[in-house]
This record gives C-alpha cells, structure tokens and sequence, in this order.
C-alpha cells in the first residue's frame, strides 16, 4: 500500500479540505485506489461575555469566556489592562475602564481569532423639553418625545408618564412614541415623562411635553 496523493503522515494539515489517496497493489500486480478526505476546521472566536451589561459606576463587571482545557489566554483594554486567565474582572467601573475588551487563546500553538466584548457604562438620561409639536384642530399625530434627548446606551431606558393628569386623546404607544387627537378647538396640552436608565433605575431625567 502506497500513498499517491495528500499531505503525507507526519505533515501539518493546514486548515481546509485535504484528499489522501492510498493504492494497494497485489503480488499479481492488480492494484486498487482509495480515498480520505480530511478537513481541518479553524478555531472559532472565544464569543466573550460581560455581566452586567451595561454596568452602572462603581460596579463590577464580570468578564469570560469558554474554557478550554490547555489553553492560554490574552486580554487586552483600556488603560493597559492585560489578563491571562479565561474570567476576569473590572473593578468599579467607570468611563475610563468601559470600553472595548480583546481576547485570544493559544491552545497547541494554534491562535484563535481575537474577539471583542464593549463593556458599556450607564449614564444618566439627560432629557429635553419638547415645545414645537404643533397640530391643526381635530386632527391626529404621531410624535417620538426621545429624539431630542440624549440616552446612553441607547437602548438602555425605560420611559413613564409622570403626574395624574394626562392630557384627553393622548395615547403613549411605547418607546418613547405618542399619539394625539387634537380637540375641535385649538388650545395647547401638556405632560411630564420620565426616562431611568434600565440598568441603573436611579439615573433618571424628567421633561415636558407641549403640544
């Protein structure tokens, strides 16, 4: 049995498909052929985590990925931070320390891709007044209250109506998205909301709406 084609045994199979081709030859001289096809696949992104995340100031952050048995690991961030370990931690965070974090493994002398997890710092809505909503009489509009206000991250919020009094025809459609049906007469209407953050309940901003 000899081998016709493909890396042979002992040879480094680089990542791909590989054919070994192997013929087998009697004493008569009659010979047949087989064949194997190897696929080296490549290591895959470590897919980091963080928790939380978002985090609020002054919070720990927990990050990790997979472990894998003989690996060595290579973090990086800001402020030089360096870790080797496949679970790391960010101590009080803050916006010098949130930002994006890198990571790669050694395992067998191989290197997987580096991957990323951006590590977000809750910050307080800041939220504006919203005084050009301007409807004709008996007429209705739809109108975004957030698009003037400033969330970080931008998904992180909750948004609630504020005092007992709501203006009639005034329907609130979710994230941060409103309807109203202007009465027959013209006048002006009001109202107050509130955007939190939803990661850290306690940073919150308040604004008002006329219409």
């Amino acid at each position: 049995v000899s081998q016709i084609a493909g890396p042979v045994s002992g040879a480094v199979f680089e990542v791909g498909r590989d054919t070994l081709t192997f013929q087998a030859t009697d004493a008569s001289g009659s010979s047949a052929q087989c064949s194997v096809i190897i696929e080296v696949l490549p290591l895959r992104p470590l897919e980091p985590t963080a928790d939380p995340n978002p985090g609020c100031a002054g919070e720990t952050v927990m990050l990790s990925v997979p472990p894998i048995v003989g690996a060595t690991y290579s973090w990086t961030g800001p402020q030089g931070f360096t870790a080797t370990t496949n679970t790391v931690t960010i101590q009080s965070l803050n916006s010098s320390n949130a930002g994006a974090y890198f990571v790669q493994a050694t395992i067998n002398g191989c290197i997987t891709p580096r991957d990323t997890i951006v590590v977000q710092l809750a910050v307080q809505p800041i939220t504006e007044d919203d005084v050009n909503i301007i409807l004709d009489p008996s007429t209705l509009d739809t109108f975004n209250v957030l698009t003037n206000d400033i969330l970080t991250p931008a998904g992180d919020f909750t948004i609630s109506l504020v005092g007992d009094t709501i203006p009639e025809g005034l329907i609130n459609l979710g994230n941060g998205d409103f309807s109203y049906q202007a009465g027959a007469q013209p006048g002006s209407a009001s109202f107050f909301y509130e955007v939190c953050s939803q990661s850290c309940p306690l940073l919150c901003d308040m604004a008002t709406v006329t219409i």
